[in-house]
């Protein structure tokens, strides 16, 4: 990955970035620490700094959103095929990671907008 980022003029790199979550919760919004998009990957990073419990990130649902949240931003301007979702625990010497496919991260997303309609919430 550090390659790509290094030799790509295509690639992105944001930190701090907050996105717009709004077609899966209604006035939605959260801010993904790390967005990085190089080729056809999308990469999410989420910084744990405390050192309480190990965080996983297989099916972290407030990385998922902020993946969602990306690939609404970029996904126009790129062709993303695949989303890597990272936890980085430095503290605890924890990094883990998930892939996902776009289409899988969607359907995600759709079941989102479904659960919270069964529960009357619009978006």
């Amino acid at each position: 990955m550090r390659d790509c980022i290094r030799f790509s003029p295509a690639a992105v790199c944001r930190s701090g970035k907050r996105l717009d979550l709004d077609p899966w919760i209604a006035e939605g919004s959260a801010v993904a620490d790390c967005i990085m998009i190089c080729g056809k990957e999308l990469h999410i990073v989420d910084f744990k700094y405390g050192r309480g419990i190990p965080v996983k990130a297989e099916r972290n649902c407030r990385l998922a959103l902020c993946a969602l949240g990306a690939y609404r931003e970029f996904g126009r301007r790129f062709a993303i095929a695949d989303i890597y979702l990272h936890i980085v625990q430095p503290r605890m010497h924890n990094c883990a990671v998930w892939a996902v496919t776009t289409k899988d991260l969607l359907l995600w997303g759709e079941s989102v907008m479904k659960t919270a309609a069964d529960h009357g919430l619009t978006a």
